[in-house]
């Protein structure tokens, strides 16, 4: 049986208490919580208002891209962005907000952009965080830069290293009920010898994820001091990292594979520590890293770069 209900009907059901009550109680469910993380999670289409037409009439039927003013602001908004320098801060500032001010719909894309810039380039983040304020006051972007700063997290910062470590210990239990000569012949064989351009590639990668890493480190510290992040953020940044170093096994610091990661932990870990302008708040792990020196027998730059940040205190 079908029900049809008028405007008037569908207005009073929708404003009734009952239908707002189980509308929210299915808001707050784990399915509904669930559905919002995994849709926070999705990458930003930065291309959707990007239209084009086919002209059939023009020999070749080739595509002829129909630009609109929303396509044209975002190429003005990052010809801006490409231009800052600390000479011409308020400058870009005002350019990008005139730019906004008719298109307000475009403000998450470009404080996305924003971010992404001042990771990519750090050496401008001061002044690209000083856009980011700005765009708070006119546009209130607070809330938009959380969810991003979360989703850069899950990017540039992630777990991969402890899941390798895991997975090498499940290797090992495994090998000891086998025959070792076996397991290596078979492994020679399965395992396919990576071509010279997949060397080079896969090595480009590593260079631009120590870069990412750095960057984002520099970025929150930025956003702490100025007062946009709580510091709740910089400790849980702060742990994933540590974490990662203690739970790698000596032995495991011979692979150079693994030496890498940790250095660009260490790495980001000074820089973290000595950008950040109230050190007292970041006393607290100093302790952590008195343990990590205790433990772990690492090279003496990375030993000489955690002593580093002692001295801060």
């Amino acid at each position: 049986m079908v029900c049809y209900y008028s405007g008037d009907e569908l207005d009073t059901i929708y404003s009734s208490d009952e239908f707002t009550d189980s509308l929210k109680k299915e808001s707050k469910s784990i399915k509904s919580s669930n559905l919002i993380k995994f849709l926070n999670s999705l990458p930003t289409n930065k291309n959707y208002y990007k239209s084009g037409q086919r002209n059939k009439f023009k020999r070749g039927f080739r595509k002829q891209a129909t630009q609109s003013e929303e396509t044209q602001t975002i190429k003005k908004v990052n010809v801006l962005l490409n231009k800052i320098s600390p000479h011409n801060v308020p400058k870009i500032i005002d350019g990008v907000l005139l730019e906004l001010k008719f298109y307000p719909h475009l403000t998450n894309i470009v404080t996305e952009s924003i971010l992404e810039k001042s990771i990519l380039q750090s050496t401008y983040c001061t002044h690209y965080v000083d856009l980011i304020i700005q765009l708070i006051k006119v546009h209130d972007v607070k809330h938009i830069m959380g969810k991003l700063l979360i989703q850069f997290k899950e990017k540039y910062i992630t777990n991969e290293f402890l899941d390798k470590s895991e997975d090498k210990s499940e290797d090992k239990s495994e090998d000891k009920s086998e025959d070792k000569s076996e397991d290596k012949s078979e492994d020679k064989d399965s395992i396919p010898e990576k071509s010279a351009q997949e060397k080079y590639d896969e090595f480009c990668k590593k260079n631009k994820q120590k870069d990412y890493l750095m960057g984002y480190a520099i970025l929150i510290v930025e956003l702490y001091n100025k007062g946009l992040i709580h510091l709740n953020y910089i400790n849980m940044i702060i742990n994933i990292l540590l974490n990662k170093m203690y739970y790698t096994k000596d032995e495991e610091l011979d692979n150079a594979e693994t030496l890498e990661l940790i250095e660009m932990n260490v790495y980001c870990l000074h820089k973290i520590f000595e950008n950040i302008k109230i050190k007292r708040d970041l006393k607290s792990f100093i302790k952590k890293i008195d343990l990590l020196l205790k433990q772990k027998k690492y090279k003496p730059k990375l030993k000489f770069k955690l002593m580093d940040i002692k001295d801060f205190y």
